[in-house]
């Protein structure tokens, strides 16, 4: 992993992107737009985003941020509990009550989005990222 991670040149995350697969209707121009995401870029570019980026996750910065974040955490966690109480069965979605949730409501903070604004950014963020899964698809012709 090491080796891979420091030979760009052999190795290129920007090349044809992160993306594993590609469906047969996806155009180049639609791959050249994914190469705007830090995922998907090379030294020097992705170096300077980079800088730019982890300054917010130092120690001390994530330290700031756990309080908070433990309470949202346990909110989080209550109110899936008591959805879930609630509900006729009793259970609840994991992934998207708790898993999905905690980092959706700490981005939202962090980039200054409203808490009640938090679904677009996962919205977004996944038709950023899955453009090609069906599931995720802008158009049906790119989730075919």
């Amino acid at each position: 992993v090491k080796y891979v991670s420091t030979h760009p040149e052999l190795f290129s995350s920007n090349t044809n992107t992160a993306v594993i697969r590609f469906n047969e209707t996806i155009r180049r121009d639609q791959i050249e737009v994914q190469k705007l995401i830090m995922l998907n870029m090379d030294p020097p570019e992705h170096t300077r985003v980079r800088q730019i980026v982890q300054r917010g996750f130092t120690p001390r910065a994530v330290r700031s941020l756990e309080q908070a974040l433990r309470a949202r955490a346990r909110s989080i966690v209550e109110t899936a509990h008591a959805g879930a109480a609630a509900g006729a069965d009793g259970s609840f979605d994991f992934v998207t009550d708790i898993a999905v949730e905690l980092p959706l409501q700490a981005i939202a903070e962090l980039i200054g989005v409203p808490q009640e604004d938090r679904s677009k950014i996962f919205d977004w963020s996944n038709k950023m990222a899955a453009y090609d899964d069906p599931e995720y698809a802008i158009t049906e012709e790119v989730g075919a």
